[in-house]
């Protein structure tokens, strides 16, 4: 079992296609990870937000094609859903990607976390790796600039 994170810096729907684009397939792929937890999707905040969701769930849905993974899992309600979570303030997003041909996400398991408790969202989804019990995973991405912590 192999469990991978990556913070793709900012990673926009605008970057497809590009050498960027390229080299975190590249990264993900020559990883191999069975689950793969991403940070830093961002969409365009000029853009109304009821459209920030559907823009972040196509990049990350694209970059899940990308590297042969899949990043739908299924809500309480049996809907497929791209995991992923936001803060509802700000245009930046966590998912979760994982390889159908070694782990399952179990249906139900998928949350997103948001506002005002996390900076980015934590997506938290639970798989079946084989073991007795599920595997819960929790991707997140901090707070870069703590309150505790002065500027300069």
């Amino acid at each position: 079992m192999r469990i991978a994170n990556l913070n793709a810096y900012k990673l926009r729907l605008n970057d497809r296609d590009t050498a960027g684009w390229q080299d975190r397939v590249t990264a993900i792929r020559e990883l191999n990870p069975d689950i793969l937890g991403l940070q830093e999707v961002r969409v365009d905040e000029d853009n109304d937000p009821a459209t920030w969701d559907d823009e972040a769930a196509e990049i990350v849905q694209l970059l899940a094609a990308d590297c042969e993974f899949t990043a739908t899992a299924l809500d309480t309600r049996g809907r497929p859903r791209t995991a992923m979570a936001s803060n509802s303030h700000r245009g930046w997003y966590t998912a979760a990607m994982w390889n159908p041909e070694s782990v399952r996400c179990l249906p139900g398991s998928f949350r997103p976390y948001g506002a005002p408790d996390f900076w980015h969202g934590v997506t938290t989804a639970a798989f079946d790796i084989g073991a007795v019990e599920p595997f819960t995973v929790a991707v997140y991405h901090g707070r870069p600039h703590p309150r505790w912590i002065p500027r300069r």
